[in-house]
Formats: C-alpha cells, structure tokens, sequence
C-alpha cells in the first residue's frame, strides 16, 4: 500500500493516466478488508486532477455509449421509414399498372 503512496506523489500533476482511473493492483494474498483499504487510500490520496480526469473519462464513456445507442435507435427508425416509403411507391406503381391495363 505504501508503495502506491509514494508513486501517487511522484506523480506529476499533469500526467494523469486517461486509461483507467485506478492504479490500484490487487493482491491476491490480501484479505477483502485489506484491499478495499488500498483502494480507499488510493482514493483518498488522489489529487484533484487525478479526480477531474477521471470523471471527465467516465462522463466520456458514458456519453459515447449513449451517443451509440441513440444512433443505432435513429438507424434502425430511418431504416424502417425507408421500408415503408419504398413499399408505399411500390404500391402506387402497382395500382397505376393496375388501372392502365383496366382502362385498355
């Protein structure tokens, strides 16, 4: 746990990782309790940048993930009014077809 302390401060403040936000490695020797304090001290230890720029690159996600979904969402709407209009100009086609060869 010390040796995370004493990278956290020798770290510059303007390099914070844009990777992942924890730095924290797991021991796997380490009870629940112990890792859980390690992480919390990890946090706790953080400077405001390394807060910043995390929350920034979760906000990021986040939004990127969104923005996915809802193009996805209107891809899958154009595509079915595409469908429709498509079927509807078929079918305006057909009925004139129809009603030329009526009329003869």
């Amino acid at each position: 746990m010390d040796t995370n302390k004493i990278q956290a401060e020798n770290q510059e403040e303007g390099e914070v990782s844009t990777t992942s936000c924890s730095k924290y490695v797991k021991d796997d020797n380490a009870t629940f309790l112990e890792n859980l304090k390690g992480q919390m001290d990890e946090f706790v230890n953080a400077s405001m940048e390394e807060h910043k720029a995390c929350f920034k690159h979760n906000m990021d996600k986040i939004f990127e993930e969104v923005s996915k979904a809802v193009s996805a969402v209107k891809n899958v709407e154009v595509n079915q009014v595409c469908q429709k209009v498509v079927s509807a100009v078929k079918n305006v086609e057909v009925n004139q077809v129809n009603q030329t060869a009526d009329s003869t």
